[in-house]
């Protein structure tokens, strides 16, 4: 549900130490760090990038894009990857997504 890459798929697969499931602590968490980002988002003063797969069958990427129209005007940019999957650094054509972070830091660093 993350990823396209069979490999990386496979890796995970092996690995005892992947999480499969979350806690009902770990998800009350989460949550409430949603809400406090859905407060906060209007006072963001510094440049922010976000990046949303196509495709996610565990976060509902509506929520990024609603977050984002929150955000005050200034430095800020949204890249889609409407072929990817919820792992953008993973899944195949990670190297454009790594591409795109690169060239939107560049000019800021």
């Amino acid at each position: 549900m993350c990823t396209r890459d069979d490999d990386y798929q496979a890796v995970m697969d092996a690995d005892p130490g992947e999480l499969r499931v979350g806690s009902l602590a770990c998800l009350m968490s989460i949550m409430r760090e949603q809400g406090r980002a859905k407060k906060l988002a209007a006072s963001l003063a510094i440049p922010a990038l976000f990046l949303i797969s196509g495709t996610d069958f565990l976060v509902d990427e509506r929520a990024a894009r609603k977050l984002f129209a929150k955000l005050p005007a200034g430095d800020t940019s949204i890249i889609e990857y409407p072929e990817m999957l919820h792992a953008l650094s993973i899944d195949l054509g990670r190297e454009n997504v790594f591409r795109d972070i690169l060239d939107w830091a560049d000019p800021r660093t």
